[in-house]
């Protein structure tokens, strides 16, 4: 057989082949965040306690996540992370139920909805004039939607892209992100992922990157 000849057929049967960490697998997932919110936009977290309005901010933190596939479309999934840097903080929680919807072959649509829960946290210096430290932890919680596609390209490639709103604080929040899982060996992978996050004054980057198992 000729070398493109060769080269087809294998690049045809990798196309053919499943990728891992879909929504009809169960898996978990953890790694690093870093995060970065705009001038200006910690007003939608913390109201009139504190708002970065000259420049943006930085932070670092982790992520763990979740899901377990039911022997029909079925799933439920949860995630949890926090990032931190210096007096602010970021943290948090969603449960979520999914429907997995098959398209073709390598593609597979997803809808979900749950309850979100975020907590901001502002630590303040010297709130009782003795150096003692005070905090504002604005919390709360709402339902949260998800609509997404996932996409095996071929054996070790399977991308994500997806749209999220969760009903939080007064303006919500949006989130357009796009997660890649590359296939190692036994279940285990590699993710790399993007998401914007949104809102009235915010703009928010978080970048991810971490190890993932699926079974």
């Amino acid at each position: 057989m000729k070398p493109a000849a060769i080269l087809t057929t294998a690049l045809l049967a990798s196309l053919s082949m499943p990728a891992m960490a879909n929504k009809s697998q169960s898996s978990i997932a953890a790694g690093f965040v870093f995060t970065e919110v705009g001038s200006g936009g910690f007003e939608d977290y913390f109201g009139d306690l504190y708002n970065n309005e000259d420049l943006s901010k930085s932070m670092f933190g982790a992520y763990v996540n979740g899901q377990y596939s039911f022997d029909n479309p079925l799933f439920i999934s949860a995630s949890m992370e926090g990032v931190t840097r210096s007096s602010t903080s970021l943290e948090s929680m969603d449960v979520q139920l999914g429907v997995a919807l098959p398209l073709a072959a390598n593609i597979e649509g997803y809808l979900t909805g749950g309850v979100d829960w975020v907590r901001p946290i502002r630590r303040t210096s010297n709130v009782d004039g003795e150096g003692n430290f005070g905090y504002h932890k604005p919390y709360d919680h709402g339902a949260v939607a998800e609509a997404g596609v996932h996409i095996d390209v071929n054996s070790v490639w399977s991308v994500n892209p997806a749209y999220s709103y969760s009903d939080v604080f007064d303006n919500g929040i949006h989130k357009a992100k796009i997660h890649n899982t590359f296939n190692i060996r036994g279940g285990f992978g590699i993710q790399a992922s993007y998401e914007y996050v949104f809102s009235k004054n915010l703009g928010q980057s978080n970048f991810k990157g971490g190890v993932i198992y699926a079974f």
